[in-house]
């Protein structure tokens, strides 16, 4: 009996140990180490410590707003409507007696003022009226345009501002005769490519004087023995910005 009981009350002891053993570990744990839930560190706002709501947190993505794509026009806000008066030069072996005409017109332009690039509309009317004997001549053309235009920045001499121009327009030649025998009123259209220089003077903060010369070429009409409507002009012009630059 009493071996026995020297078996059995050591391997007791043994089992009872062993299943207390980890509510012991686990308790010499707690007794050892303060266990502290996770805490999520906020980004700090670039207020620092003036109380600012703290930003987005590092587990979290950060999403920046996308920066607006600014629109190529936007940046051109060198704008300007310009009045234009001088003399149109056409082909004198087509449009004699009335080759030599006065022209006015009035164009809108808008360029970025730090490249220099920008682009031109406008409208253009010439006229003259002679006479060859007894016969009384007008002509007259009309052209619509548009093209690129590039203003070149002076940087010791700002208020002046030149620049090249290159486009297509659409043109439209009209002729007439009245006297003896049998009148004539005919008109024609075309196409036709200009190139263009100038330059502009600031007289004031929104005003601009200026000088312009324009060669038209590549048109092609039908008006009797005229077959285009080419030309050379200069013009004066007078500008008014739409914009403070």
């Amino acid at each position: 009996m009493l071996r026995v009981l020297a078996v059995v009350v050591p391997t007791s002891l043994a089992v009872c140990a062993c299943s207390a053993a980890p509510e012991d570990r686990w308790v010499g744990m707690e007794a050892g180490f303060e266990l502290e839930p996770l805490r999520v560190s906020a980004v700090e706002s670039p207020a620092g410590d003036s109380g600012a709501a703290p930003t987005d947190s590092f587990l979290e993505p950060s999403h920046s707003a996308p920066a607006p794509q600014q629109n190529v026009l936007d940046s051109m806000n060198s704008q300007h409507v310009t009045l234009m008066t001088g003399q149109r030069w056409l082909d004198e072996d087509d449009w004699e007696p009335v080759e030599d005409q006065w022209a006015l017109g009035v164009e809108y332009d808008a360029s970025d003022p730090e490249t220099g690039h920008g682009f031109e509309v406008g409208v253009i009317y010439s006229w003259d009226s002679d006479d060859v004997g007894p016969v009384d001549v007008d002509g007259s053309v009309f052209d619509l345009y548009a093209g690129y235009r590039h203003t070149f920045r002076l940087e010791q001499q700002q208020q002046l501002h030149p620049y090249l121009s290159v486009g297509g327009a659409f043109v439209r030649a009209d002729v007439e005769t009245d006297g003896p025998g049998p009148d004539i009123d005919e008109d024609d259209s075309s196409l036709g490519l200009y190139l263009r220089g100038g330059i502009g003077f600031d007289v004031q903060e929104n005003m601009r004087l200026g000088l312009d010369y324009r060669h038209m070429f590549f048109t092609d009409i039908d008006i009797g023995a005229v077959d285009d409507v080419d030309y050379d002009m200069v013009l004066l012009t007078l500008g008014f910005a739409l914009t403070n630059t």
